[in-house]
């Protein structure tokens, strides 16, 4: 899946990736296929840089949006895989 994903993002840079809704209702575009693959393409090369192995484990913790796509497809493409960390919730 992640496969095509990434092949999608390449093929169409200019299109939407990731849209909200303004205070509107209409759609707004938080990034385009373009940005969020050179996000990824950003998001792994620090991640080689700092020395990430196939098999390693990375906590992230990073907000619902493009970075937070970006940041799985690059630990797809390294490959590595990831444990979520959020806020604590109240008990």
């Amino acid at each position: 899946m992640l496969e095509r994903l990434d092949h999608a993002l390449r093929s169409r840079p200019e299109r939407p990736a990731v849209l909200t809704a303004a205070r509107t209702g209409a759609p707004r575009v938080r990034a385009t296929r373009g940005e969020l693959a050179e996000l990824a393409d950003a998001f792994a090369a620090a991640l080689h840089a700092r020395g990430l192995r196939a098999g390693d484990t990375v906590g992230v913790a990073v907000r619902p949006g493009p970075r937070a796509l970006a940041v799985l497809l690059a630990l797809w493409r390294r490959p590595g895989s990831c444990t979520g960390c959020g806020p604590p919730t109240p008990t």
